[in-house]
């Protein structure tokens, strides 16, 4: 169905826009992945997509993304919608087409969905007026912490103001931080992997159970979301104790300045209490990323999860960039209780859950 007003068309995607959309993304971002990576993301993804244009004499000049992914909520599987990419023409801004492709790519995912969520760094854009979208933020923040080996390197980079103060912060912070952990079980072998195998479905079975809030895990998501070349290009790392996966890493490099990549760990899941797991997995990923000549490594988490605690011990510092995580929703009163008074252990999202 079509949405007219002076020759602007508001309608869903048809097959062979990909071409006009590709090009406005590009034009739109600063580093856009490509057309390749939109067909991965759109025409494969695995639960179909939720994707809108505006549309003028022939020509599209706005466009708004999403997916569908499975997640657990409670004590429910649901269906859930994601919003991400989003671009218009920069002679059509400021003239209301990216609130009413906005409003009509939330209309569609409510039809199908019952909790949809999203990602920024700009509060502001949560609290548009002119939508008609009622946005919740996710229980505990979310901020970035960060691994730095030159802070030298680091601060002149970023011609950070302070310097003198960040430095000493954080040699200071990360020295008291970085203890270690002691006897870790020398039996835990840490792996590098292409693909996924079946376990992983059964590894995501038992560990969805004690979240209030996962991204559905199996085999299937794992590889089409880390193993295939068009995603991304990530490293994924396992840990393993007598054939048992006792947790997993993905990590990549963001070559968005040349000059000064730099390491995302994209997402980090461990079997309970695999304390040691977690750490040597990501000690591993630093290890490597340094190999490859990168500085610094960001890690996305909320406030007050445990995993932090080895994050500090590596030497991982918080930053406070706090990062925005909003939802809306019409599932179940129970699920939606569960998931606000959720401890930061029962909820799972990282930078692959909100495609970083």
């Amino acid at each position: 169905m079509d949405s007219t007003s002076s020759s602007l068309i508001i309608r869903d995607y048809r097959k062979g826009d990909e071409i006009q959309i590709n090009t406005l993304l590009d034009e739109s971002y600063e580093n856009w992945a490509g057309s390749n990576y939109w067909e991965w993301m759109y025409s494969d993804s695995i639960h179909g997509h939720n994707i809108v244009v505006a549309e003028k004499d022939e020509k599209i000049i706005g466009c708004n993304h999403g997916i569908y992914l499975k997640a657990r909520i409670g004590e429910t599987d649901y269906l859930v919608h994601f919003s991400n990419f989003a671009a218009v023409d920069r002679e059509h801004r400021r003239k209301g087409v990216y609130t009413r492709i906005v409003q009509r790519a939330f209309e569609n995912a409510e039809q199908k969905v019952s909790f949809g969520y999203s990602f920024t760094r700009n509060p502001i854009i949560m609290n548009n007026p002119s939508l008609k979208i009622e946005r919740k933020f996710f229980p505990r923040h979310f901020t970035v912490y960060t691994y730095v080996d030159d802070i030298d390197k680091h601060l002149k980079y970023f011609n950070s103001r302070f310097s003198f103060f960040k430095k000493h912060y954080h040699h200071i912070t990360k020295k008291f931080n970085k203890i270690g952990i002691k006897n870790i079980n020398k039996n835990i072998e840490i792996m590098s992997i292409r693909r996924f195998d079946d376990r992983f479905t059964d590894f995501h079975e038992v560990n969805k159970k004690r979240y209030n809030f996962i991204i559905e895990k199996n085999q299937k998501f794992l590889n089409w979301r880390y193993s295939d070349e068009r995603s991304g290009g990530y490293e994924i790392l396992t840990a393993e104790l007598d054939d048992k996966i006792l947790g997993y890493l993905v990590y990549k490099i963001n070559i968005i300045d040349k000059d000064y990549p730099y390491g995302m760990i994209i997402d980090l899941l461990s079997l309970p209490k695999e304390v040691e797991a977690e750490y040597l997995l990501i000690d591993k990923a630093i290890e490597e990323l340094k190999t490859k000549g990168v500085n610094s490594v960001n890690f996305l988490v909320n406030n007050g999860n445990p995993v932090i605690e080895t994050l500090k011990k590596i030497g991982f510092i918080d930053l406070k960039r706090r990062q925005f995580i909003t939802y809306v929703t019409k599932i179940t009163k129970k699920d939606e209780t569960l998931l606000m008074k959720s401890p930061s252990k029962k909820i799972h999202l990282t930078y692959g859950d909100v495609f970083a």
